[in-house]
């Protein structure tokens, strides 16, 4: 095999290579989890802020209906009867970590995240145009306020989730 390799070598002059982009679907583009996060943030949180926990959850459950239709019932329920695994997106932290780098979002002094007066903005603007992020903001609009960090603890108590 070497020496075939030593046998090829004279013939090769040039190496090119061709830089292609690689294709990344927009669930998984910073932007587009930047623009879930100030729409969850912004919908169905309260003013003082939300935990991690529940940006997880509420983030999970926007990626698949059944789960979303799952979590309201829980919601209006105090359902416990039921046990679902959810998934940690290990994308969120970054895009947490993004947003605050572009003070969007901040952390409060209980913890919480929490939008600035940006991010307050960017959620502004998104709401005013319907066609963006229409599904998240028809799902969120189902529960909006109602999942307290309070509620998600006691539904995680119960071992509903």
């Amino acid at each position: 095999m070497i020496n075939e390799l030593e046998s090829i070598k004279e013939y090769i002059t040039d190496l090119n290579f061709t830089n292609r982009p690689i294709h990344i679907t927009y669930k998984y583009r910073v932007i587009f989890q930047v623009s879930r996060l100030v729409l969850i943030l912004g919908m169905a949180s309260t003013k003082s802020g939300s935990s991690i926990l529940k940006i997880q959850i509420v983030s999970d459950a926007l990626e698949n209906e059944t789960l979303f239709d799952y979590l309201n019932w829980l919601i209006n329920n105090d359902g416990y009867k039921f046990v679902k695994n959810w998934r940690y997106n290990p994308l969120l932290s970054r895009v947490v970590s993004y947003s605050n780098a572009e003070r969007l979002t901040e952390y409060s002094k209980t913890g919480k995240l929490v939008l600035t007066e940006k991010g307050v903005a960017l959620f502004e603007e998104l709401s005013i145009d319907e066609s963006l992020l229409a599904y998240e903001k028809s799902q969120l609009s189902k529960i909006k306020k109602r999942l307290s960090d309070a509620k998600l603890l006691s539904i995680l108590e119960k071992g509903s989730i």
